[in-house]
């Protein structure tokens, strides 16, 4: 029927509309919702009421940034992280941040709880390359408000932390946000650029040198004028209470201490705090210098190894004697004979201490070429002998001496022994690595051979360890050793001059590319000056002594920032014409 068909007809017409309008609903309501991801707060409202305080107290960073948030009408909870979002704000990257937005330096592992070296700051501009003029309180320590420059990245890196940037308002209302960077403020400013130690562990009373970095602004440092890095709290641990600078008009200074630090006898951990003097006047925030004590050589005994060497693989037949000073047994005999009288191959050894162990659980460790065995009170406890392939044990001891007997064979070819224990008695340090601070590992041989002995982490900033003739500790040989340090460091983007000092070989990585290699005996100083993209990038040395003072040393700096890129102009597009657009755009 003719007119049933225009009945269809229509209802179909009808039906289209119904759907076309409820898509048009939906796309509004998309809209609405789009529109309240962020609070009805203008990000140069934020801006300009944190100016306003410029010079004011503001107390601690956080408060002042909860204060001026509520000033432009909203609320900013307590905490380092999920204040931002339940605020309504969202995450951006650092390229993104413009004037308004606000940076927090956070622990990734624990976001909420507080870390020195934590700041709270809020965006007046954004230069590139990581660099930001910025406006905040109690930069300096003093909990007044500043505006200065910062590149919170640096902070982050020196304290293991990570720069986080959130929105908590709109960027399209207000003062418009593609105007040109402003003309940094002449403000006067101490950056602390590295600082050692900054968590690295001694022996009671070793000695080390302490250094502290510091870069101003806005003035120069004068010798003649008497500035100096100033002891605040009388723990010196030996050294002048007073570091003079050396030199006129200076904006970069390293104060290297003079006389050296002596690590107490007491294991624990121990901070000695200090701030810069110009003029008769502090200026700049507090420098704390911390480090930890522990006991590393384990527990001395009366007597060094006895060693007797056969001339056969079964410890048989007598070739020589001979005595072997250290805690643990780290040998590298190469391919020639051990003693005069024996063969180059097919011999033996045996090494003979009695030792004193405190009751307590102990692992033991043995990595042999070619067959090797330790023998606690004649029990084998690690078995590496005539194919056996056994390389740790755990063991219980009671209180007590015992008879350690520790026993190689060489088959063919090199021949190369280690062998040492952890416990009560013997302290080994073995951390679980933290990503953004020196990771150490140590072994007992020059050519990081098989597992390493100690693991331990090593704190923040430049890496600077200065054995001189004394070696890491822990047992470990003061010749002959090894060792690899990586951690994570967060740069800006620029070009920076890498400077690295070694006694004797080292290799230097960065991001998995080795750059630098020095691989052989003699005191090396090497620089790489490399370009480097903003972010987290993945650093890592190693090192080798082989006899004498022994020392490595990685520090950076920055030569030169990135190129600020040009802001562009975003059009601003009707609703009705968006509305179209997003009912034309295919659905996913």
């Amino acid at each position: 029927m003719p007119g049933g068909a225009d009945m269809h007809s229509r209802a179909r017409v009808i039906t289209g509309l119904i759907l076309v309008c409820c898509m048009l609903i939906q796309r509004i309501c998309f809209l609405r919702n789009a529109s309240a991801e962020l609070p009805n707060i203008c990000n140069g409202t934020i801006a300009d009421q944190a100016i306003g305080h410029d010079g004011e107290w503001g107390g601690q960073c956080k408060r002042f940034a909860q204060v001026v948030y509520g000033e432009a009408g909203g609320y900013l909870g307590i905490g380092y992280r999920q204040c931002y979002f339940d605020t309504g704000g969202i995450e951006i990257q650092s390229a993104e941040a413009t004037r308004g937005d606000f940076i927090q330096l956070s622990k990734d592992s624990d976001p909420e709880q507080y870390y020195d070296g934590m700041h709270t700051a809020i965006v007046l501009a954004n230069y590139g390359g990581g660099s930001f003029q910025v406006v905040d309180s109690n930069f300096y320590l003093d909990e007044i408000v500043r505006i200065h420059n910062w590149s919170p990245f640096t902070q982050a890196s020196q304290h293991g932390l990570t720069a986080h940037f959130y929105r908590l308002g709109r960027i399209d209302c207000g003062s418009p946000t593609n105007t040109p960077v402003p003309t940094p403020l002449p403000q006067e400013g101490v950056e602390i650029v590295s600082v050692y130690p900054y968590g690295q562990t001694f022996s009671p009373g070793n000695e080390f040198t302490p250094r502290v970095r510091v870069r101003v602004t806005g003035f120069t440092l004068s010798e003649s004028r008497g500035d100096h890095l100033n002891n605040l709290d009388g723990n010196t641990y030996g050294t002048w209470s007073v570091q003079p600078v050396r030199g006129e008009g200076v904006t970069e200074y390293e104060f290297v201490f003079s006389p050296n630090m002596r690590a107490p006898d007491v294991p624990g951990s121990y901070a000695s705090r200090w701030r810069l003097r110009v003029g008769g006047q502090y200026k700049g925030p507090e420098i704390t210098i911390a480090f930890s004590v522990q006991s590393q050589d384990p527990t001395p005994t009366p007597a060094d190894w006895q060693v007797e060497y056969y001339n056969d693989k079964e410890l048989n037949s007598l070739c020589a004697t001979d005595g072997y000073n250290g805690v643990f047994v780290f040998r590298d005999w190469g391919d020639g004979s051990p003693a005069s009288g024996c063969n180059s191959n097919h011999w033996s050894a045996r090494f003979k201490r009695r030792l004193y162990f405190q009751a307590g659980n102990y692992d033991f460790a043995m990595f042999a070429d070619d067959w090797g065995r330790i023998k606690i009170n004649g029990d084998v406890v690690v078995n590496q002998w005539a194919g056996a392939s056994q390389h740790y044990e755990g063991k219980y001891l009671s209180a007590g001496n015992y008879d350690v007997e520790i026993e190689y064979a060489d088959t063919e070819g090199a021949a190369k022994f280690s062998a040492w224990w952890w416990g009560p008695s013997y302290v080994l340090p073995r951390d679980s690595t933290d990503p953004n601070q020196w990771y150490g590992e140590y072994w007992g041989h020059k050519d990081l051979w098989w597992d390493s002995v100690m693991r331990r982490n090593e704190g923040y900033g430049f890496l600077i360890h200065e054995w001189g003739m004394e070696g890491p500790g822990y047992g470990l040989p003061t010749d002959g050793f090894s060792s690899r340090f990586g951690r994570s460091v967060n740069f800006d983007c620029g070009r920076y001059r890498f400077r690295i000092l070694s006694d004797d070989g080292f290799r230097f990585w960065i991001d998995g590319q080795l750059k630098l290699d020095g691989w052989y005996d003699g005191v090396h100083n090497q620089e790489l000056l490399i370009d480097l993209a903003s972010g987290p990038h993945d650093l890592k040395v190693e090192h080798y002594e082989n006899a004498g003072a022994a020392a490595i040393k990685l520090e950076w700096f920055l030569e030169s920032a990135c190129a600020t890129p040009t802001p562009t102009q975003t059009a601003t597009r009707s609703p009705h014409l968006l509305a179209q657009q997003l009912l034309l755009r295919p659905r996913h």
